[in-house]
């Protein structure tokens, strides 16, 4: 068993320990009207292979809606991407959820939308709490997201000595110097997920700052001095008039309207369908050669069969974009052509 990867010190015995604090990922990937643990109905969505989990608190009948027949094997393949085993010792992850059971607790402020509010005067809880997602979805291994390794080691030395609900001296602090150059933005919809389905999404073009979107909120998180600026117009407006939050001035939100995360939940479906279609265009040439065919499939038929993959309404949403299903959708569409 290795070494815990906050402390570096106790062996890393906990299982179960969440990326995402639950309180937020409850909102994002449970099963409809369920706040519970391990009621998880999720979909990772990738460039080239979108997959689907479960808890295994999960409803029989929604497993079923969702992949027709739930046979051991699928139940064998099943991982939760976000939950993960023997990365933290039972001390610091006990340490974890005090943090985020503590700042779960201060989101019950808010103000009307384009409007900047002071969530809390402990500032070093916010702080500690936001670095310590953005270092776990760098050491997570299926989060889509890493911070270059100078950034996640300085993120770690931070949460090593100073994981921790207490407040500190912060003037000491102050003269240490570890956190000095780390801050972080936070915009939020508030109340979006009563209404709307929400996401978590790290942009993996976008480095100092860092850009995320998990449920209702935007962090663009920042290690060293730089302007917080994400390249998304409506974005860096609210941005600009939001207070640039770190480890000693308590912590401020701005209120922005829902369309801002609409817009970024329509860029990430139309940037991963892009790259989707193509792999998929290159897959499909794969598959051809592999079946003895010769160059490439020429690209109408290449549309008929991601038209086909898309509009396959014989398919539950669990069982769709698999590799198996769409090397068959590719079979079926080439055997018609002869191929």
């Amino acid at each position: 068993m290795n070494n815990c990867l906050i402390c570096n010190i106790n062996l890393a015995d906990k299982t179960g320990s969440h990326i995402i604090p639950h309180f937020l990922l409850k909102r994002i990937d449970n099963e409809e009207g369920s706040k519970k643990r391990d009621k998880e109905m999720g979909f990772l969505l990738s460039e080239f292979h979108p997959s689907s989990y479960f808890g295994r608190a999960t409803k029989p009948e929604t497993l079923e809606k969702v992949y027709g027949e739930v046979t051991e094997e699928r139940i064998e393949q099943n991982e939760i991407p976000l939950v993960e085993d023997n990365i933290f010792c039972s001390a610091c992850e006990k340490r974890l959820g005090e943090i985020e059971s503590a700042y779960a607790n201060t989101l019950k402020n808010g103000s009307e939308p384009n409007s900047n509010y002071q969530n809390l005067e402990d500032s070093f809880l916010a702080f500690i709490f936001w670095t310590s997602i953005v270092w776990r979805l760098s050491i997570a291994q299926k989060s889509g997201f890493k911070l270059n390794a100078s950034d996640e080691e300085k993120l770690q030395i931070v949460l090593s000595q100073f994981l921790s609900i207490e407040i500190y001296d912060l003037d000491n602090l102050k003269k240490e110097g570890i956190l000095e150059n780390i801050s972080y933005k936070i915009l939020r919809s508030i109340n979006y997920s009563d209404e709307k389905s929400t996401v978590l999404f790290c942009h993996p073009d976008i480095q100092n700052p860092y850009f995320f979107v998990i449920d209702e909120f935007i962090l663009v998180f920042s290690i060293e001095k730089t302007k917080n600026q994400t390249g998304f117009e409506s974005i860096d407006e609210q941005l600009n008039n939001a207070e640039m939050n770190t480890a000693f001035d308590g912590e401020m939100i701005r209120s922005v309207e829902p369309k801002i995360i609409d817009g970024i939940q329509e860029y990430f479906y139309s940037e991963l369908s892009k790259r989707y279609l193509l792999n998929l265009s290159k897959e499909i040439d794969i598959i051809h050669r592999k079946l003895g065919g010769r160059g490439q499939i020429p690209m109408p038929i290449k549309e008929e069969i991601a038209k086909k993959i898309i509009n396959d309404d014989d398919q539950p949403s669990g069982v769709k974009y698999t590799l198996k299903h769409k090397v068959k959708i590719i079979f079926e569409v080439l055997k018609k052509y002869g191929g």
